[in-house]
């Protein structure tokens, strides 16, 4: 990394401090520019402690390759020794931009570990086209035990309540399973997910857009008050995927509130059995607690594919279906079929390839999956993944037909559509998209 101005960059090899982020304090370099020439693997891969980064400024600092065809990876995983908070990069500055950077931590799958790949404290700062990846991350405890985060980008308010963060063309992804010991070692069990992918702590006006999250257990976590109007969180055009797993897409802990307006995005669960230990469902929105104005919703030309459930409470997903979902906001609409142009198997396999940009092709005979419901539109969800387009070219024309399947297929899978089909059998009539003559189609043919 290439440092350069009055900024400082800190980084150590001593255990991070254990206050309240765990972040390094050593030796310090000038930097208001940081500029990544390759790749830092802040674990030594022979032992020791890891090292933790933290960029310190009074004025705005840049993080981006050197290289801009390049797109170096930033890398932690847990280091076997003492549990404690480890977090990869740290900015504590006015202002950040970060560009082109992959983040990649490396829970090994230890219980309950305190770990992030970004934390960004008070300020307004902008993340564009980065890549988070979470690996093996650290499981739940088995206890009661209190749950300590696991996630990929924090963002953190300060007491002036004046702070900003944009996060436009990422993606964050996660697999279960590291397929050897070498940190170039390829990944997999991308379907089992990880944690949490961004974390909102406070009244941050937080602004997404363009971002493609693979399965989580929580896409957005939103941790405190939110604030009032001016401290609005904003997704737009992005894609994301639930595990067939406990999972939601804005997950809100106990005193939580939030201030939510969601436009042109698409929301999808694999269509995967669910674990048998895991009878909870996979929902849009889950409140710890039962508090009807803690949360306001604007949802705009939404699409909703296969969730278990819509705004549930605590465990309550088997109640929160789409007809009281509509009640709250009528602008969006439940698509039943397959929306992925691969059939749901070859599609598992290339988010575990990785192959996003095949992954996400979407199936083009679904009007339902463009903008507004018209066929010359665009679609809903992220355009691009990783710097590629996902649509080039003109769009394909619109059939908005789905190839048939027997209704005994459903029986041979066994029983994990039943609990969702009855959600979606609850969507008021024009509402869900259902092709001609057919109910509850099925999803293509494994």
């Amino acid at each position: 990394m290439t440092r350069r101005s009055k900024s400082t960059a800190r980084r150590s090899s001593r255990r991070p401090n254990t206050s309240s982020s765990g972040w390094s304090s050593a030796a310090t370099r000038p930097a208001s520019s940081c500029n990544l020439k390759g790749d830092l693997a802040l674990t030594p891969p022979a032992g020791g402690a890891a090292q933790c980064l933290l960029v310190q400024a009074r004025e705005k600092v840049t993080i981006r390759p050197l290289d801009p065809k390049s797109r170096p990876t930033i890398r932690i995983a847990y280091d076997q020794e003492a549990p404690r908070p480890l977090v990869a990069l740290t900015v504590a500055c006015p202002q950040v931009e970060v560009e082109g950077v992959r983040f990649v931590v490396d829970g090994c799958g230890v219980n309950n570990l305190e770990m992030a790949a970004l934390h960004l404290r008070p300020g307004k700062h902008k993340v564009q086209r980065c890549e988070f990846v979470q690996v093996q991350p650290s499981r739940l405890p088995d206890s009661s035990a209190a749950v300590r985060p696991f996630s990929s980008l924090v963002a953190e308010s300060g007491r002036r309540g004046k702070d900003e963060v944009s996060v436009r063309e990422c993606v964050f992804f996660a697999f279960g399973q590291k397929d050897g010991v070498d940190q170039d070692a390829s990944f997999s069990r991308a379907e089992a997910g990880g944690r949490d992918a961004v974390v909102r702590r406070g009244p941050v006006k937080l602004d997404v857009s363009g971002c493609v999250f693979g399965p989580h257990a929580a896409a957005f976590r939103l941790e405190g008050d939110g604030g009032d109007d001016g401290h609005k969180m904003t997704v737009k055009n992005c894609t994301v995927l639930l595990p067939a797993a406990r999972s939601a897409a804005f997950e809100l802990p106990a005193r939580a509130t939030a201030n939510l307006d969601v436009a042109s995005c698409l929301f999808s669960r694999l269509d995967l059995p669910p674990a048998p230990d895991d009878p909870d469902g996979a929902v849009f929105l889950r409140q710890a607690e039962e508090r009807p104005d803690a949360v306001t919703f604007n949802g705009t030309d939404n699409v909703y594919h296969d969730l278990d459930g819509y705004w549930a409470v605590g465990d309550g997903w088997r109640s929160a279906d789409w007809e009281t979902f509509r009640q709250r906001n009528s602008n969006g609409r439940v698509v039943l079929n397959w929306p992925w142009a691969l059939p749901v198997v070859k599609f598992v396999g290339a988010l575990n390839g990785p192959k996003l940009r095949d992954a996400l092709q979407l199936n083009h005979r679904l009007v339902a999956l463009r903008k507004e419901r018209r066929a010359t539109a665009d679609y809903v969800g992220a355009e691009t993944v990783l710097g590629e387009r996902l649509v080039t070219g003109p769009l394909r024309p619109v059939e908005d037909k789905t190839d048939p399947a027997p209704a005994a297929r459903a029986a041979r899978r066994g029983g994990h559509r039943g609990r969702r089909q009855r959600h979606l059998s609850q969507a008021a009539p024009g509402r869900a998209e259902r092709p001609a003559g057919r109910h509850h189609p099925d999803p293509p043919r494994r």
